[in-house]
């Protein structure tokens, strides 16, 4: 998590031209996942998305884009992303982000760098602020059947028309490349744009005004609570932090980190707490 908010804070930087390099792909790859699974160039092989059953057979949704023609591609994507620019934000990011995890690259980081790519281009275009991070991510992930539904809106029509060889060691070879290559090239992307159009505005009505009252409520109970104790901040902000994490209760094994505080000082903050978070009474 931290490195994925690192890696926004880095968004919209490049110019256009930039934007889909595989250098800097990479690069971004490299700084969200395991440094043992850190890519050195676009994938040869052919992958897939699917899950594991019981008995260890692979259930399969999604088979990418075969790696010969993987390269272009992606050349193809950054012809997009240069003769879209002066269009709609929300529109550019849907075709360049979403065009992107269906492609996808790399073994590994596709959909986290999918989702920053969105938040990319949307500083970029100017939409969100330079140094501003929108939940736009959060929203998508704590609708995840609404995000799972706008992919398969692409994949299962796919799957309907690809054939392949499943190997005994997992590995996926696509025996009809020529007959689906258009599907992989042009896709139908409407749906996506009016999910994303859609999902942008609810982050905007919903998630950033509940996040401008938590920061509000936060300044108001870091106030009350050093009223009743002058803590340092770090202590302060820890305190915060355990009665958030407990539901407003302060939790029996952070009293070891406050052994200076009285029992009924410890209450007193925690009421506090609740009354500034509209938590009621215990």
């Amino acid at each position: 998590m931290e490195k994925f908010v690192a890696l926004l804070a880095k968004a919209g930087t490049e110019e256009t031209t930039e934007l889909l390099n595989e250098r800097r792909l990479i690069q971004l790859q490299n700084a969200i996942v395991d440094s043992r699974f850190a890519a050195a160039a676009f994938r040869n092989f052919q992958n897939y998305i699917g899950q594991t059953l019981p008995g260890y057979k692979e259930m399969i949704h999604y088979i990418c884009p075969p790696p010969e023609i993987l390269a272009t591609m992606m050349n193809g994507l950054k012809d997009l992303a240069e003769k879209t620019v002066g269009i709609y934000p929300e529109i550019r990011a849907t075709v360049i982000a979403f065009g992107f995890v269906f492609i996808h690259p790399f073994e590994d980081g596709n959909g986290r760098l999918h989702r920053f790519l969105i938040h990319d281009i949307l500083v970029h275009d100017g939409i969100v602020p330079r140094g501003l991070i929108i939940p736009v991510s959060a929203q998508m992930l704590n609708n995840i059947k609404d995000y799972d539904i706008i992919l398969e809106n692409y994949s299962k029509p796919l799957m309907e028309r690809i054939k392949y060889n499943q190997k005994d060691n997992g590995e996926v070879e696509v025996t009809n490349a020529y007959e689906v290559e258009g599907y992989f090239r042009y896709p139908d992307l409407t749906d996506h744009c009016i999910y994303l159009a859609e999902t942008i505005h609810a982050t905007l009505k919903e998630d950033m005004p509940n996040e401008l009252l938590f920061i509000q409520r936060f300044d108001e109970v870091k106030k009350a609570l050093q009223n009743i104790v002058d803590m340092p901040d770090k202590d302060t902000n820890m305190m915060i932090t355990f009665l958030h994490q407990n539901k407003g209760v302060f939790p029996k094994r952070g009293r070891k980190y406050f052994d200076k505080l009285k029992d009924e000082e410890i209450l007193q903050m925690q009421t506090s707490f609740r009354k500034i978070f509209e938590m009621g009474e215990l």
